[in-house]
């Protein structure tokens, strides 16, 4: 068992390596992976651009069988601009058909809702496979991948999966992921480990991920004993909770001038997010954005292009709005971004409770 490793995001999320034999699969030995990762490491630092994304975060579906009080789809005011849809085929054509063209490596097929929703999604995976794009990840829930789903799943040439389980006990499941059961979590994630093995799925990278919040820190170290023990877990995470109501609207200093922005942040402890130089976002109606968080009605000019009128992911990846949002992360100025300062701030005052588990 490896030492905890923190990542991205100022150490947002603390991931502990239970299993890291994946790594070592045959599959990820081809030059082009070996390629496309060391992009990645170099992306990280800014210092790898190229004129497609690396990775793309898709939304096959904005549909969600639950109703988590955390999660960005759930707005303070209980209300939404969005509408809760599956992509359209013919949306799904043109961004595939653009990813092929363009070489892409990675394609992550979840964002804010629940994929499994979208009863078209082993389709859409076994299509990307047939596309030549090779690293094909996932966030789930859990709750809809039942045997015959998780078999497809694996078949279609899923590589990465991540559940959300955030929570020991029954109780504290039910308050956290509310409208799931955590038994039928369980047996369903069970399941998945053994499927992996029955079709010698080594290559395969199950993440367990804990979200930190107050109803759940006392049951971290249980957690983490039981699926540390799980055959077929690669992965545990632990993360801090992050409020993505702020977003619901402008902060107070939209109104700044930038010589204000300037003297107000100038000690601010620098910022950088990799993700203009990796991932880019891709909702279920075709609008493009640069990273992962929730647009609202009055930030909507973080927007870049929207596929389903004609723009395009490289057109998009390549314009005005991402050179400039890439040269102020350049400069550490992600202040003068009401997008980015909002998010570095919820970043920074996301709470939790420090673990140390027996490793």
């Amino acid at each position: 068992m490896t030492q905890s490793i923190q990542t991205t995001w100022e150490t947002r999320i603390k991931e502990y390596e239970l299993d890291p034999s994946w790594k070592d699969h045959p599959i990820y030995k081809n030059k082009s992976y070996i390629n496309y990762r060391k992009k990645w490491k170099d992306a990280e630092k800014g210092n790898y651009l190229g004129d497609f994304p690396l990775n793309i975060e898709i939304e096959p579906t904005y549909f969600c069988n639950l109703k988590c009080p955390m999660c960005p789809r759930i707005f303070k005011e209980g209300n939404t601009d969005r509408d809760d849809q599956h992509m359209s085929q013919d949306l799904w054509k043109k961004i595939i058909t653009e990813c092929k063209e363009n070489k892409l490596d990675a394609l992550q097929m979840a964002h804010e809702a629940e994929s499994f929703m979208n009863p078209k999604l082993e389709n859409m995976m076994e299509e990307t496979t047939q596309k030549g794009i090779f690293d094909i990840w996932i966030h789930t829930n859990g709750l809809l991948l039942n045997e015959t789903r998780a078999r497809k799943v694996i078949k279609a040439g899923l590589k990465k999966i991540n559940f959300s389980v955030d929570a020991f006990k029954d109780e504290t499941f039910e308050k956290i992921r509310v409208g799931g059961k955590l038994e039928k979590l369980k047996k369903n994630i069970l399941n998945f480990l053994k499927l992996k093995e029955e079709y010698k799925a080594d290559y395969l990278r199950v993440r367990i991920s804990f979200v930190e919040q107050k109803d759940n820190f006392s049951e971290k170290e249980d957690f983490f004993n039981f699926w540390s023990k799980q055959k077929g877990v690669n992965v545990i995470t632990f993360q801090k909770c992050q409020d993505y109501f702020v977003f619901d609207n402008e902060d107070e200093d939209v109104k700044l001038s930038k010589k204000e922005l300037e003297s107000k942040y100038k000690n601010e402890k620098p910022f950088f997010c990799a993700a203009p130089w990796e991932t880019p976002i891709i909702q279920e109606d075709g609008k493009i954005t640069p990273c992962g968080m929730p647009v609202r009605e009055h930030n909507k000019d973080f927007i870049l292009g929207d596929i389903s009128k004609g723009d395009t992911i490289k057109g998009s990846w390549c314009g005005e709005k991402m050179q400039k949002l890439r040269a102020l992360h350049k400069k550490k100025e992600w202040y003068k971004e009401n997008m980015c300062r909002v998010c570095v701030k919820m970043k920074r005052s996301a709470q939790h409770q420090e673990f140390k588990p027996n490793i």
